[in-house]
């Protein structure tokens, strides 16, 4: 059983790269400036650092996962909010309520009827509408499928070059 691991923020990728295989490149230039009259000099440098391939990769699936996620728990409270609305018994006709069965419907149209006819929302009639809590479920499993998908695509496993030893 393997347990994930909570995604990284770019400041604790830096601070737990290993410098042997993930070292940044670093490329300084050195300008000296000499004024023709007078005897003054002056040194310019600048220092870039170029993040590693691995390091970039790895940024890149972290904000691809934030992503996915950030996405389905947007969808996933809208949803909760249609079933406590359904659940209480809200007024479809109220400018909230409608807005918020108008955002949803897409989200929650393949579940309909999954646990029977579906009712239409009727002032002061509770409807516990179990297919919104299905569709928040599987929303989120596809979210860490495609959180998976986005790990296979950016930390695809390399295999580092090795010397060969003769004997």
């Amino acid at each position: 059983m393997t347990s994930e691991v909570p995604p990284l923020r770019d400041a604790e990728v830096e601070a737990t790269a290993n410098p042997t295989t993930d070292a940044d490149r670093v490329i300084k230039e050195q300008r000296v400036i000499t004024n023709g009259q007078e005897v003054t000099t002056q040194i310019e440098e600048t220092t870039v650092v170029v993040p590693s391939a691995a390091k970039i990769e790895l940024r890149r699936y972290h904000r691809a996962r934030r992503t996915v996620f950030t996405i389905v728990r947007i969808v996933s409270i809208f949803i909760f909010i249609r079933f406590l609305i359904m659940l209480f018994g809200a007024d479809p006709f109220n400018g909230f309520a409608s807005f918020i069965y108008g955002i949803t419907f897409p989200f929650v149209l393949p579940f309909q009827g999954l646990f029977g006819l579906g009712r239409e929302p009727t002032l002061g009639v509770s409807v516990f509408e179990g297919s919104s809590l299905v569709a928040i479920a599987i929303y989120h499993l596809f979210a860490w499928i495609g959180a998976k998908i986005a790990q296979l695509i950016y930390l695809r496993a390399r295999t580092e070059p090795t010397e060969l030893t003769t004997a």
